[in-house]
């Protein structure tokens, strides 16, 4: 069984966090997700990081974690390739009377072997409602039992639209609206890598948020 590669967690440059639990009731990113089917647990890491806002007091408190999960070798048959999923969540807690009104979350594969991503398409919100991310990994189709990692979590008002960058190596999804209330969410890639070469894939998590006085 190969071991995944352990992963650096880049911050955002403009993500305003607080060291701390979210409220209580609010989501929270370390929540584990529901996975079933052949998938084998790696890396997992949960970060809070602490900035200020531009008035000195504390705009908004964010919480990333991101899990890495190995497709069981013994349930695929592909020599060449093994395969595995990058797992992304964030939760952010708006502080102080601060609007947030922008979310950037991102995914990074540097060998450029994605072979899906989650959320599939962007949507609109018109109310708060909870949303279920899911991602079905098939092992590129060799595998013998497909294997699902999913979470929900409440979604504000605004608009989810998606991205890739970098040659479609940077899976980035964005939330746009405004709210002072809890707001998380989730987002995963499926990957594979040659074992020959690798022992795992090169994967980097990236986040970015903003905020207004009022909204």
């Amino acid at each position: 069984m190969t071991a995944w590669k352990r992963v650096a967690l880049l911050a955002g440059l403009i993500a305003l966090v607080a060291i701390g639990s979210p409220a209580l009731g609010a989501p929270d990113a370390s929540e584990s997700p529901r996975v079933s089917g052949p998938l084998v647990p790696g890396y997992k890491d949960c970060s809070i990081q602490r900035t200020q806002s531009d008035t000195g007091e504390v705009g908004v408190v964010t919480k990333k974690c991101v899990r890495l999960y190995e497709y069981d070798q013994a349930k695929e048959d592909n020599p060449n390739r093994d395969y595995g999923v990058a797992w992304v969540q964030t939760s952010l807690t708006p502080r102080n009377g601060w609007c947030l009104v922008h979310v950037e979350s991102a995914v990074l594969n540097n060998d450029n072997n994605i072979l899906k991503k989650e959320p599939g398409s962007g949507f609109k919100v018109s109310r708060t409602k909870p949303i279920t991310s899911k991602l079905v990994a098939t092992a590129g189709g060799d595998g013998t039992k497909d294997a699902v990692v999913k979470n929900t979590f409440p979604m504000r008002p605004g608009r989810v639209r998606r991205t890739t960058d970098f040659n479609g190596r940077y899976f980035k999804v964005f939330w746009d609206g405004a709210t002072t209330k809890p707001i998380a969410f989730a987002l995963g890639i499926e990957v594979w890598w040659n074992p020959e070469t690798q022992t795992a894939p090169n994967a980097d998590a990236g986040l970015e948020s903003r905020l207004r006085r009022n909204c």
